[in-house]
């Protein structure tokens, strides 16, 4: 009987541990710096004639920066009807350091104790940085990688909250490689593990990494299975990523590559599938859309810039 009350013990004991197991907060940190930097800046333009019909320190201030200059281009219209030239000048306030930092800290801390009231559990936080360098930059040639980006579009304070990241939070610097990279190498080697992850970004190309995932922007929670994950790589490698300059199969979007990739196919097949995609586009269209790379080099360049690394200096192969 005692035996028994001891073996009883133990496994409760065993269960309760398994319970109060911790789970790591995977944080892509690069939206938060962005989000919480841009936030503390208000941008200004000003119009000011460049012409003898009026006075060179006349001008108009309006705010925003993108629906402020476009009003202030018609109220230039109408309001100075005979000015020739005038020339736009953007101005930027930028809030206290202090501010910038705080929101930061609230972000992460909302965060954290969203997903600690998800899992139930304590939750270690580890917080992931894009460094210099990206080998994706070399891999592509269609198109620069992110090349529909301005390199001068970035808050004024992100070396501050990067800074602050670091030695606030421990944040890791990830060179060579994007912090989204880093978070799915994370996120499968915790699986590995048996130890629970979630990863918490609101890039919905993470999502084609198995495991858990939060978006705080959306506070949704959602568990992607690998066959879904395997279905939402391959299909983007069809209709590819506009926010990151990868034009995938031209002439073919997000709903065709849903029709042609399905969950029912081995990946084999899905591979299969782009490749006749990538051909097809090819055929119709010519290959300047892909620089006269032939279809299988384009798709496989496509995928490369796709893939999210499930392990350190990963490049990805195809499944033939």
């Amino acid at each position: 009987m005692m035996a028994m009350m001891a073996m009883t013990a133990t496994r409760l004991t065993t269960m309760t541990r398994k319970k109060r197991k911790t789970v790591r907060l995977l944080l892509d940190a690069d939206p938060i710096v962005y989000a919480c930097g841009f936030a503390s800046q208000h941008h200004w333009y000003v119009a000011v004639a460049t012409d003898d019909t009026r006075s060179h320190d006349a001008g108009t201030k309006l705010a925003g920066p993108t629906e402020g200059l476009r009003a202030l281009q018609d109220e230039m219209a109408e309001a100075w009807p005979a000015v020739e030239s005038w020339t736009a000048y953007e101005h930027i306030d930028v809030e206290p350091v202090a501010y910038a930092l705080n929101s930061v800290k609230k972000q992460i801390m909302r965060i954290h104790e969203t997903v600690e009231a998800w899992a139930k559990r304590p939750a270690i936080p580890e917080l992931y940085l894009t460094g210099a360098g990206n080998f994706r930059e070399q891999i592509a040639t269609i198109r620069p990688y992110k090349g529909n980006r301005k390199p001068w579009h970035k808050p004024r304070l992100e070396r501050e909250i990067k800074t602050y990241m670091i030695d606030r939070w421990d944040a890791t610097v990830c060179h060579g490689q994007e912090a989204d990279d880093m978070v799915s190498i994370r996120q499968i080697s915790c699986a590995r593990e048996g130890a629970p992850s979630v990863i918490v970004s609101i890039d919905k190309d993470l999502l084609m990494v198995p495991g858990w995932h939060y978006n705080p922007n959306k506070d949704e929670f959602h568990k992607t299975k690998p066959k879904e994950g395997m279905c939402r790589f391959y299909r983007q490698v069809i209709a590819g990523d506009s926010v990151d300059n990868i034009g995938g199969a031209y002439k073919l979007g997000a709903k065709a590559a849903e029709k042609l990739i399905t969950p029912k196919m081995t990946q084999r097949k899905m591979w299969e599938t782009v490749l006749d995609a990538y051909a097809a586009s090819a055929k119709k269209w010519g290959t300047e859309w892909c620089n006269d790379l032939q279809p299988h080099q384009a798709a496989l360049e496509c995928a490369r810039l796709i893939w999210m690394r499930r392990k350190p200096g990963e490049i990805w192969e195809s499944p033939q």
